[in-house]
């Protein structure tokens, strides 16, 4: 499994190198415009558009952190409920990662725009902030849910963030690049607010360990 993980976070780390240099140069991946106005033509989109956005509204996706805290704090991982901090500082780092790009969202001679939404695309901050916040309710799950469970939790994390990623493309409101790029972004932003705060804790046990 820890190979598996290592795997994935090299191939998001790949991906999220590639995207963001693209977009670093203002351009598209080929056939990225035709890509985008075929998920345009999603059947049964005003079915999904209240689910998402439902999912990506802020004070849910602070009830799903706070929750997942609660859970790692009762089973005493402090290391893990540290992360829900790292987490909510990725979320919030969306900003100055877009001013870095500046890349521009796209246009209706591009696309058909359903929401006109402010500032620059990349990478996607509703993706970053799903990615990272139901990613790590997943995390928490995985750790100290039942593995039943915890798989039903991953999946749902995984669904979530594909079903955003749709949702933002959809409305015109990012280039499939732009959520691609948050999502990958997103992966390797929640491994390091999980291993940092881990390989700290364990050096603060070392250390007390050592001193007694």
């Amino acid at each position: 499994m820890r190979h598996l993980v290592l795997v994935l976070l090299m191939v998001a780390a790949a991906c999220a190198a590639a995207l963001t240099a693209l977009a670093l140069t203002g351009a598209l991946v080929p056939g990225e415009t035709v890509f985008a106005r075929h998920v345009q033509d999603t059947p049964g989109a005003r079915f999904l558009e209240p689910i998402t956005d439902g999912l990506a509204f802020s004070y849910v996706q602070y009830a799903v952190v706070a929750a997942a805290l609660l859970v790692a704090i009762r089973a005493r991982d402090y290391a893990l409920a540290a992360t829900a901090l790292f987490v909510l500082l990725g979320a919030a780092s969306n900003p100055l990662l877009k001013e870095i790009v500046q890349r521009a969202r796209p246009t209706p001679d591009d696309v058909l725009v359903r929401e006109r939404a402010p500032g620059l695309g990349y990478p996607s901050g509703h993706v970053m902030s799903a990615a990272l916040i139901y990613g790590y309710a997943a995390l928490v799950a995985w750790r100290h849910a039942p593995r039943p469970a915890a798989r039903v939790a991953v999946s749902a994390a995984l669904l979530i963030v594909v079903l955003m990623a749709w949702d933002r493309v959809y409305n015109g409101a990012h280039w499939p690049s732009d959520t691609a790029g948050a999502a990958a972004i997103s992966a390797l932003l929640l491994a390091a607010s999980f291993w940092l705060p881990l390989l700290a804790w364990r050096a603060l046990v070392r250390r007390s360990a050592g001193a007694a």
